[in-house]
């Protein structure tokens, strides 16, 4: 494969939430797809099963996946089947998954070879009574060729013809349309890959390209990103050819004065995209495309706010159908009267939109899902509203792929251009390479920040535009002690301080409500050249002495202090000593106030130390990397950001939230924050980022550290600033939560629940109390063999008719994520007992002698025998010795019921009293001694 192993986790919990809803004695099968012939002697390329992809994470031809909860050993609860390699296959095939590696990609420990198939399923078949084919449901499925899940079905049921069948296809609709996190990621990676074609799409359209090309260069990008290829064929459809909805031919010349219709998607881990947008051949829309364009644009914006739980797609569709209407009557297309003589059932718009705006996006570009079920947290839907105009040779067709989620719906594809200026300004920069204001502009929009005012989920380059954000003053810090406060850091909770530029080699613990000093704690071993940040970790606090102002500094120093010697009473400490340089950095000239290797900034990540440089020069920062280990290093250099003001101080939070504040030597001294998230592969500029202004130097005085306190709140200290007035020292705070996606302010939920019994009657109700931690704010119970089966309550009521051994599953959600918890077995719904009585074999015993007589044992279970209905007093035990003939039966007890066992009529043979000469000898009776009486014949 191509794409990276995915993590089995992913696996392991969709066959938990499937196995849940098996009845009891189920048993489920998955089959790989067909290795569909071509022509010749060649096969089409293999695409897997998605229904068992999904359960497996396999990806290979002549797979089988069995599921049996209930099987009698362990060991085959889970069965994988896979293909068995050997020299001749590694040649002409290639590698195959070993045991080993099916194991680990799929997390399923009983992985046995394809060819041991017939030899173990017989034997399972016997132990269990309801059978799950997967046969194909998908709604727009049609196909004359009798497919490997549909024979497999066809022969089980000749097989096993005394087995219930039943459909795996309902169930797996209902989980597969709610994505897992990891699920979300590599459709993610999908759609990321899709974009990259989309840009490289752009720079290549001109008028004369042929459409194939274009799909070429498409497919060229997929390839290169580690796609699989296509999600499916794509359109390219230029011209008249985009009023036909699923044209493919894509063999027409592209000419000036026309719009493309591009309807593409990557397909990455199996996982689809699905995108379309429309482009002029000549770089420039013309004024009614640009109308047409724009409706279609307004329609799409207006439907993705619907995209919402508790929607549905009947209704949405409605709704998506009157924002069009509108539009086309502003077209010209329809006109008021046409709407008002419609047909309900073929409504005025769908002569210019005639297909639905939206389906499920998944496994399948078109996913399986329940279209009448209300929308979840989880589901992924495209949004594509279309125009299409054959009287113009005109058809627009916009499509984004959307996250639903508890709040607002989240579109997947943000980072993608779509708005018209846009579009043409990145064409026009490939076609005739001006750059101009507004070219720079969308080369920092798309480029280096790619400004989307609405994102919340970006590819690793959206920013936003500048807002105030307000300090609230905390309190004064003591003065004259730390007038010249430099960084900032909590440690356990307690805030530290220092001095800068050559001042004492101390620490100090202060008070964040008033300007008391409780601790000074002294570095023995350190000199303070000029501190200027604070970082930490677990066990250590760091001391950047790496203030350059000059830029010739060639003694860069970090203190490391263990945190367990600052106990309070400390007053001194020793250091571990960090000695670096800069990678790019060669000479030394003195340049005060005039360079690029000035420094005050720092934060821990990731097992090492991040520094952000303060450019007196061009007010960029740039970003190093170091070791946190004793030593002397090189700071390896990572990237640049042009914020446009001299970096002070950095923090970062735990969920990977960067501060950087910092203000600009300019006239009117302005500072500013910068908010970055949201990043890959620790390029921390390569993600969201958010700049705040914070007023000026003559309201805060000069800021030079900033600390998180929790996930969404900071503190801002100011040394003490004299210039057309004075600004003492302090603390101040301001919040970040209204900036926030949840997911980087807390955790997603640690999924946990408890039950108010786990053992009852059938017919009786068990009340689940969910404990799920970090405030989930969604809940979806599965209750296996419960009614309702399905809950999104958090403290659902769950009747139980039918007794039996039952799993529940839990899936809490909250704005950060979704966590599952699966507890297999758990629910105990007992019945009344199944009584029956037998005897030792003999129902006639001679006169003082008995029959024994046996009840069904089981735990918890209380006896009443009873001879002709009438109760035997002291019989309350399992076993009874029946001495007197008549009809015996035993009243079974337990706390659900009673139940009247099976009657056994017992008779009594007595022995004979008169000896007679013995001519003929016949058995009479034999007692439980086994001793015989006969009875003779008299001769008379």
């Amino acid at each position: 494969m191509k794409y990276q192993q995915i993590d089995p986790v992913l696996f392991s919990t969709n066959r938990a939430r499937f196995t849940a809803q098996m009845k009891p004695k189920s048993i489920a099968f998955f089959n790989a797809n067909d290795e569909m012939p071509r022509n010749g002697d060649a096969n089409f390329i293999f695409r897997q099963n998605s229904d068992l992809f999904y359960l497996s994470g396999i990806d290979q031809e002549q797979t089988i996946l069995v599921l049996f909860p209930d099987a009698p050993l362990p060991k085959y609860r889970e069965i994988l089947f896979v293909r068995k390699t050997n020299e001749h296959i590694a040649v002409w095939e290639g590698h195959k998954y070993t045991k080993d590696e099916a194991r680990a990609a799929s997390g399923i420990q009983s992985v046995y070879w394809t060819e041991d198939y017939n030899s173990i399923i017989p034997m399972l078949m016997n132990h269990c009574e309801t059978v799950l084919v997967n046969i194909n449901e998908n709604d727009r499925f049609v196909s004359d060729v009798p497919y490997r899940e549909l024979r497999f079905a066809q022969q089980m049921k000749a097989a096993y013809p005394g087995h219930h069948f039943e459909r795996s296809g309902p169930v797996l609709a209902q989980l597969r349309s709610i994505k897992h996190d990891i699920e979300i990621k590599l459709m993610q990676r999908a759609m990321d890959i899709t974009e990259k074609a989309f840009r490289r799409v752009l720079r290549f359209v001109k008028p004369g390209v042929m459409e194939y090309e274009i799909e070429a260069e498409i497919t060229h990008e997929f390839i290169r990103k580690r796609a699989n290829g296509h999600a499916y064929t794509p359109i390219i459809a230029s011209g008249p050819s985009a009023c036909v909805l699923h044209y493919t031919e894509n063999n027409r010349e592209c000419k000036a004065g026309e719009v493309i219709l591009l309807d593409f998607g990557a397909e990455y881990a199996n996982y689809a995209a699905d995108l379309t947008r429309c482009v002029p051949v000549s770089g420039e829309f013309t004024e009614r495309q640009r109308d047409v364009y724009n409706a279609v644009l307004r329609v799409m914006k207006a439907a993705t706010k619907m995209l919402i739980p508790g929607n549905t797609i009947e209704k949405y569709h409605v709704e998506v159908g009157k924002c069009m209407e509108e539009e086309l009557i502003t077209l010209g297309l329809i006109s008021k009267e046409d709407v008002k003589n419609q047909n309900p059932e073929l409504p005025a718009y769908k002569k210019y939109f005639m297909h639905g705006t939206s389906h499920f996006l998944g496994l399948d570009v078109h996913d399986i899902g329940d279209r009448y079920q209300p929308m979840q947290p989880g589901m992924v839907f495209t949004c594509e509203p279309g125009i299409y105009i054959p009287e113009e040779g005109l058809g627009i067709r916009l499509e984004n792929d959307i996250l639903v989620t508890s709040k607002t719906p989240i579109d997947l594809m943000s980072a993608i251009p779509l708005e018209i200026e846009d579009i043409e300004e990145l064409m026009r920069e490939a076609q005739h390479h001006v750059v101009n204001v507004r070219l720079l502009i969308i080369i920092l929009k798309y480029g280096i920040l790619n400004y989307n005012a609405s994102a919340t989920v970006n590819d690793g380059t959206c920013s936003y535009a500048a807002v105030n954000l307000p300090l609230t003053e905390k309190t004064l810090l003591s003065s004259p002690l730390i007038d010249e406060t430099s960084g900032v850091e909590f440690v356990n909770g307690k805030l530290w301080t220092f001095n800068d530029s050559g001042n004492s080699n101390s620490i100090y613990r202060v008070d964040t409500s008033s300007s008391t000093v409780f601790q000074t704690v002294q570095i023995t071993n350190a000199t303070n050249v000029d501190w200027e940040d604070m970082t930490s970790n677990d066990n250590h606090l760091f001391v950047g002495d790496f203030g350059n102002n000059a830029g010739n500094r060639q003694n860069l120093k970090i203190y490391r202090v263990a945190i367990g010697s600052l106990a309070p009473g400390a007053t001194t400490v020793a250091a571990d000593i960090i000695n670096f340089s800069y990678s790019d950095q060669t000479s030394f000239p003195t340049e005060q106030n005039n360079n690029n290797f000035d420094c005050e900034s720092m934060i821990f990540f990731n097992d090492s130390i991040h520094l952000f440089s303060k450019n007196w020069v061009d007010k960029q920062t740039r970003h190093y990397v170091l070791p946190n280990s004793p030593g002397t290093h090189v700071a390896q250099y990572r990237e640049t950001l042009n914020v446009g003001y001299l970096v002070t101080s950095a923090s970062i939070q735990k969920f990977g939230v960067i501060a950087l504040i910092g203000y600009d030597n300019s006239a009117t001294r302005p500072i500013s924050l910068y908010m970055l998230y949201d990043y890959k592969n620790g390029l921390f500029f390569n993600g969201n980022k958010r700049k705040f202004n914070l007023s000026t130097e003559f309201v805060h005085g000069q800021v030079e550290g900033v600390d998180f306190f929790n996930t969404s709140y900071a503190y801002i200290s100011n040394e003490k600033y004299v210039n057309g007035g004075t600004v003492v020292p302090k603390l101040k705070t301001f919040s970040l939560e209204p900036f926030l996606p949840a997911a980087f302010m807390f955790s997603k939920p640690d999924a946990e629940f408890i039950s108010n019994s786990t053992t009852i009657c059938k017919n009786g109700f068990i009340a689940f109390t969910d404990q799920s931690l970090n405030n989930p704010t969604s809940w979806q119970w599965i209750f296996s063999g419960g009614t309702p089966s399905v809950s999104f309550q958090q403290y659902p009521q769950v009747q139980y008719l039918s007794p039996g051994v039952y799993s529940v599953t839990l899936i809490a959600g909250n704005g950060a994520g979704f966590d599952t918890i699966v507890k297999a077995n758990i629910i105990t719904i007992k019945d009344i007992p199944a009584a029956g009585i037998s005897s030792n074999g003999i129902n006639a015993f001679c006169t003082g002698d008995s029959v024994t007589l046996n009840a069904n044992p089981g735990p918890g279970l209380t006896y009443q025998w009873k001879r002709n209905s009438t109760d035997i007093p002291g019989a309350v035990n399992t076993t009874y010795f029946a001495k007197l003939p008549g009809n015996y039966s035993c009243s079974v007890v337990n706390d659900c019921g009673a139940t009247l066992s099976n009657i056994i009529n017992l008779t009594e043979n007595a022995i004979p009293l008169v000896p007679v000469v013995v001519t003929e000898q016949s058995l009479v009776c034999m007692n439980t001694s086994g001793i015989s009486y006969g009875v003779y014949r008299i001769m008379v």
